[in-house]
């Protein structure tokens, strides 16, 4: 079992950091969408300072585990949560929601 990551994102603002993952250095990016009005994460692997993409474009939605479709890529698992009410599914955070309303939690090991 991985450590759970509570990720801060700043409302409507661009967030990007690295982590050391499964033995790689793995540059995450979330970056909300105006024209859809929502919220997409991207990963990349570091290698000798050159990004290899692993994952790009992908919303972040509630009731799903966004990483879940990407086992191959060693990344955990990956989830928004409403935190007014844990049980709602297949919503999704708008520019000033992720965060306030939202939180995005990702676990690896």
């Amino acid at each position: 079992m991985g450590i759970n990551y509570n990720i801060p994102i700043a409302q409507n603002l661009p967030q990007t950091f690295t982590k050391f993952v499964n033995g790689r250095t793995v540059k995450v990016a979330i970056i909300y969408n105006k024209l859809l009005d929502n919220w997409l994460l991207y990963f990349a692997e570091l290698v000798n300072d050159q990004e290899i993409p692993l994952v790009s474009g992908v919303p972040l939605v509630t009731g799903v585990n966004i990483l879940q479709q990407f086992p191959h890529k060693k990344l955990g698992d990956s989830f928004i949560v409403y935190q007014a009410d844990p049980s709602v599914e297949f919503d999704a955070p708008q520019a000033t929601t992720l965060n306030s309303q939202f939180i995005y939690i990702w676990n690896h090991d």
